[in-house]
């Protein structure tokens, strides 16, 4: 993975502010979901 590159995780209608979702891309796993402005968020899926 090129780090600071963009790279499709979902479709914007796959991401809700309801629900996050898990996904696993390049050997990372990563969650993704919509803020309280409605942004679509990515954050590392590692605790």
């Amino acid at each position: 993975m090129l780090i600071n590159n963009w790279y499709v995780a979902a479709a914007a209608h796959e991401v809700s502010a309801k629900k996050p979702i898990g996904v696993r891309m390049l050997c990372c796993d990563f969650v993704l979901f919509r803020d309280d402005k409605g942004r679509a968020v990515c954050l590392s899926g590692v605790c």
